[in-house]
C-alpha cells in the first residue's frame, strides 16, 4: 500500500467516525503552520475551515471546539475571539488544502471555505502582527505555500489526462 493510500484511508476513517478530520501542515522556514478540515462540507454543510498562524494542536482544539458550537446551533458570526473571511478562490487553486483535493478527487473551490483569523488573544503573539489573510488572493503562507500560474495550469492539464 502507497503511503499516500494508507493517510487517505486514515482520514476516512475519522471522517466516517466523527465526519470530519483535521489536517495540519507544519510550518518551516519558509512557510507559516496552518490548519484545515476535511469532510465539514460534506457531512453537515457547513463551510471547511483554515487557521493560519497558529500551532497545529493548538488549531486542533480550537477547531474542535468551534465545529462543536456550529453543530450546536452557533454561527461564525457568533464569535469574539475570530473573524470568519472567505478564503479567496486563488489559493484553492493552490496547495492550501492539497489532502482535501486527494480524498475528495475534486477542487475544494467546489465547497465553501472559510479561514478563521485569530484575534489578538489567541494568535500567537510573534506572529499576530503578521497573520496571514486569506481573503486577499496576493496573500500567501509562503513561497512553498501557493502553485504559481504556470505551475497550476500544469496541475490542471495533468488532472485532464
Amino acid at each position: 500500500m502507497r503511503f499516500l493510500d494508507r493517510i487517505l484511508s486514515d482520514m476516512e476513517m475519522r471522517i466516517i467516525a466523527n465526519g470530519y478530520t483535521v489536517q495540519g501542515v507544519l510550518s518551516d522556514p519558509n512557510n507559516v503552520a496552518w490548519t484545515y478540515t476535511i469532510g465539514l462540507s460534506k457531512s453537515f454543510d457547513l463551510p471547511e475551515l483554515v487557521i493560519t498562524n497558529l500551532d497545529n494542536h493548538d488549531a486542533v482544539v480550537l477547531l474542535t471546539w468551534v465545529i462543536e458550537e456550529l453543530r450546536d446551533g452557533a454561527s461564525l458570526d457568533d464569535f469574539d475571539d475570530f473573524q470568519a473571511v472567505r478564503v479567496h478562490a486563488d489559493h484553492l487553486d493552490g496547495d492550501l488544502l492539497n489532502m482535501w483535493r486527494e480524498y475528495y478527487g475534486e477542487e475544494p473551490s467546489t465547497v465553501d471555505v472559510v479561514q478563521l483569523q485569530l484575534g489578538a488573544e489567541l494568535a500567537c503573539p510573534c506572529c499576530a502582527s503578521t497573520q496571514v489573510d486569506l481573503s486577499d488572493p496576493k496573500a500567501s503562507t509562503g513561497t512553498g505555500g501557493r502553485l504559481n500560474r504556470a505551475q497550476r495550469r500544469a496541475r490542471k492539464r495533468q488532472r485532464q489526462r
